[in-house]
């Protein structure tokens, strides 16, 4: 479901409330439709860029368990449900295209910086 207007404010009562009923199915949001590309941007900075090349992404948040209501696998590293919140550095996760153009050999630990927010 979009994470946006009340739902946004009421997510973990929302999902309280379906479990409650007995629904316990995984439950996910994300900030837009899954299908929807909402917040695209050429902010993003990695280690050896080059200023020269465009890259448009989609910035997006997430629940910590998306990906595993999903059923998207992680191919390398971890999902955020293995990952412990920090205030210092943004946990983010790049599709394979992304790593392909990024041009980036080990993306685990790789710092990418996305919005001016370190990743």
């Amino acid at each position: 479901m979009p994470f946006k207007g009340n739902i946004a404010s009421n997510y973990q009562s929302f999902k309280n409330a379906l479990a409650t009923h007995g629904i316990h199915d995984p439950v996910s949001a994300k900030n837009s439709l899954p299908t929807q590309v909402a917040n695209k941007t050429g902010d993003v900075i990695w280690p050896g860029k080059d200023p020269d090349k465009e890259f448009i992404i989609e910035g997006t948040c997430v629940d910590a368990n998306y990906f595993e209501t999903l059923g998207i696998d992680i191919i390398n590293g971890s999902s955020f449900l293995e990952l412990t919140a920090s205030k210092e550095i943004a946990p983010m996760i790049i599709n394979e295209t992304a790593l392909e153009y990024m041009d980036i050999s080990d993306p685990v630990g790789t710092r990418i910086t996305l919005w001016g927010y370190p990743g």
